[in-house]
């Protein structure tokens, strides 16, 4: 008899790597019969109807899913809520699989394990007190600084907490990077960790490709002739946007073909880039994309590009866009910011 899977995630549906990254692998775990049923549990500070639940989770057979209460983070105590919650749920539960994503859901799921828990995996997707010490660098106020340093601690120690070695435990890294980090920082067990190939997006069939290549093209009003470059993602300091402006930029300067179609949520700041930067308005469109479309504009592409700022968090990494540029078949140039990216075929670096 097959087990049940149980997904637990913290940080939330409304995720914008919730559909390619949590959703889009658990129906293909039971399309293949992996599972005869999976459970998603997503922990939310809001509550959701059945019907805005559909909105992120459509109605599939064999998925279930549950939301529970979530708190603000003020150490592992505030956790406590989550896991007595979770260890309630499981009791209910037949044999299962319980696989956690991240450090805040891992440490979770480790406190609420049940002898009918079978194993627990917990996807590394990243460095959490690492990625929290870039968003919260900004800080000028002292007394900020100094509440940010003790956030950053209880991060710290945290994942130190859910990464130890621990039985029924497996951990799953998105890079070799990623793994060689886990086992120098925080000392996990070498043989412990595998890496993450289950939400790698397959590639796009060609006949396809070639299809929204030329509807998209005509869509946005983009001359078949024109050698296209994108951008996909956010205008957040890290991912560099002014380094993507002044890339095409200065690819603009060697060939009056070249085209820059942005694929971003923050349309109008990454406008007001832009047109800050010089760029001719003719040579670039700015557009936000559904998730269930984004295959189809990438097609119109010829290139993708990605530039990190030089980071321990973005060196670990294995971004989410690159995967999609990957499964669209676009050769990747980027700025060697990211061990994994220097592994794959067909990449390009370049100082920017």
């Amino acid at each position: 008899m097959k087990h049940t899977l149980i997904y637990v995630l913290y940080d939330g549906m409304s995720n914008s790597v919730f559909t390619g990254q949590v959703l889009s692998p658990l129906q293909e775990k039971l399309r293949a019969g992996t599972y005869h049923k999976i459970i998603i549990i997503s922990f939310e500070k809001q509550s959701y109807s059945p019907e805005h639940i559909t909105q992120f989770v459509p109605a599939t057979p064999g998925l279930q899913t549950f939301v529970f209460k979530k708190l603000p983070f003020l150490g592992t105590l505030s956790l406590y809520p989550a896991i007595f919650q979770l260890r309630k749920f499981l009791h209910t539960q037949p044999n299962h699989d319980l696989i956690a994503r991240g450090p805040l859901a891992g440490f979770i799921c480790k406190k609420s394990l049940q002898p009918s828990t079978t194993s627990l995996t917990i996807q590394a997707r990243g460095l959490l007190a690492a990625e929290y010490e870039i968003l919260c660098s900004a800080a000028q106020n002292s007394l900020k600084r100094w509440l940010h340093a003790t956030r950053k601690k209880q991060f710290l120690n945290l994942e130190k907490k859910t990464y130890c070695a621990a039985p029924l435990v497996k951990i799953e890294a998105v890079s070799t990077a990623l793994k060689d980090h886990l086992v120098e920082i925080f000392k996990v067990e070498t043989n412990a960790i595998s890496i993450a190939h289950q939400d790698i997006p397959v590639h796009i069939q060609p006949a396809l490709l070639t299809s929204w290549r030329a509807e998209i093209r005509t869509l946005l009003g983009i001359p078949t002739n024109a050698k296209v470059y994108c951008y996909n993602g956010s205008i957040k300091p890290w991912q560099c946007p002014d380094k993507v402006i002044e890339f095409f930029n200065r690819e603009l300067a060697k060939d009056i073909n070249a085209f820059l179609l942005v694929l971003t949520q923050d349309q109008a700041a990454f406008e007001h880039e832009l047109k800050k930067r010089g760029t001719a308005q003719t040579t670039y469109t700015v557009c936000t994309v559904p998730h269930n479309l984004i295959y189809h504009y990438l097609a119109a592409c010829d290139v993708g590009l990605i530039f990190r700022q030089p980071h321990i968090v973005n060196w670990t990494s294995r971004p989410t866009k690159v995967l999609e540029y990957q499964a669209a078949g676009l050769p990747i140039v980027h700025n060697g910011t990211v061990a994994w990216i220097a592994q794959l075929p067909n990449t390009t670096e370049v100082v920017v």
